[in-house]
């Protein structure tokens, strides 16, 4: 059995729950693949392409795939329930890769979500079974789960996360070249419209996503430079279909590098800006 690296809420219970049900053992080996890229002669949960319209597919090597990117369902765990009949609690359902997430401010260091990193899956599994994934845990409810130490380590990830972004603004972009946990989140809720995060690999190459605030669209020039990426170096380089990132790597595709620089990020971000600048002239 295979899922994509980078854990989630979907793919983690999902595997969860397929454990619970008797579909692979509590010890089973769960093996990694860049999202997007199924493995030939395996069970793939929450790893799609484009030819997996269908929410369960067969392919004749003996390929099967469950994954709701390119379907009409929520989440992976949607699936299971309909299509498994898997006893999945409607709640997680309701919130697993879905809008509800972002209703809880990645500032809060005693959330559910935040804390989800630092929890085992029976623990999760039982907060989704209670109805608490959006929840802001007391301290009762952090010692009842043992999650005290994790809720200062949270709080210092989140402190860490304020100071680098406020640090790290080019042009009223936030430009950060380093991995920075939820880090384009946090910028959002700090005022920031647009995150740009930016990890040198080997050989002058590297990974880098360029996001949004959610109901806004990536400038003309963010999205120009991402076409231009994906001519040259193919589907790695992922803009999704709201057209809201561009994302070539990262963790949930960590071998998968482009060569670009730091400088040519910057020189985006400058074309950004002077559109602004057109843009508030002209409206002017």
């Amino acid at each position: 059995m295979v899922t994509h690296y980078g854990d989630d809420l979907d793919n983690r219970l999902s595997l969860y729950a397929l454990k619970l049900a008797g579909y692979i053992s509590q010890d089973a080996v769960i093996g990694r693949t860049s999202a997007g890229c199924p493995v030939a002669g395996k069970l793939n949960v929450d790893v799609g392409d484009k030819r997996c319209s269908e929410p369960v597919i067969f392919f004749n090597d003996g390929t099967v795939v469950i994954d709701h990117h390119f379907n009409s369902y929520s989440n992976t765990l949607e699936i299971l329930r309909d299509k498994l009949g898997l006893d999945i609690p409607p709640h997680v359902i309701d919130v697993a890769d879905t809008y509800a997430e972002r209703r809880v401010s990645p500032l809060d260091y005693r959330s559910v979500l935040s804390l989800a990193r630092y929890m085992d899956d029976e623990t999760l599994w039982r907060l989704a079974n209670d109805g608490r994934l959006l929840d802001t845990l007391d301290n009762m409810d952090l010692e009842t789960y043992g999650l005290q130490d994790a809720a200062c380590k949270q709080k210092s990830v989140i402190e860490k996360a304020i100071s680098k972004i406020k640090s790290s603004v080019v042009d009223g972009v936030v430009f950060v070249d380093e991995f920075v946990p939820a880090g384009s989140q946090v910028a959002y809720e700090l005022g920031y419209d647009m995150y740009v995060s930016y990890q040198e690999r080997q050989d002058g190459k590297a990974t880098f996503a360029i996001t949004v605030r959610p109901g806004k669209c990536l400038p003309i020039e963010a999205l120009r430079f991402g076409l231009e990426l994906r001519r040259r170096y193919g589907s790695g380089v992922y803009i999704n279909p709201e057209l809201t990132m561009v994302i070539a790597g990262g963790p949930k595709n960590p071998d998968f590098v482009v060569p670009v620089s730091k400088d040519d990020l910057r020189r985006m971000i400058k074309e950004v800006s002077a559109g602004r600048k057109v843009m508030v002239s002209v409206a002017g």
